[in-house]
């Protein structure tokens, strides 16, 4: 019988977001709280496929920051530092405004 070698896992990350009000206004909150909405859930597969990957992009960028602090332009350098990906590019500001539906992030941009 043939074993396979160990698996080598990298470290865990550690978060650099605080606890308490900080974390309820992670990126990455509002994403999980978006994931578990009614929303989310009856997206068709295709714009579920689409979303899915603004959200990882969204998660690996900015996931740690506080919502509050995006701006216009930051929405606008994303959108043009993708641009060669159309379909994707188009999803990024689109995504941003989940933080308006949500309960709890309804400032705008």
């Amino acid at each position: 019988m043939r074993t396979l070698p160990p698996v080598k896992f990298p470290p865990l990350a550690v978060s650099t977001i605080g606890v308490g009000v900080r974390a309820k206004t992670s990126w990455n909150a509002l994403i999980e709280d978006y994931r578990s909405s009614d929303r989310w859930l009856n997206l068709k597969p295709r714009t579920w496929q689409d979303y899915e990957r603004v959200l990882i992009y969204h998660k690996e960028r900015i996931g740690t920051r506080d919502v509050k602090a995006l701006t216009r332009a930051d929405v606008i350098d994303a959108r043009k530092a993708n641009a060669r990906r159309t379909r994707f590019a188009t999803y990024i500001p689109q995504m941003f405004v989940i933080r308006k539906r949500c309960p709890g992030h309804t400032s705008a941009l």
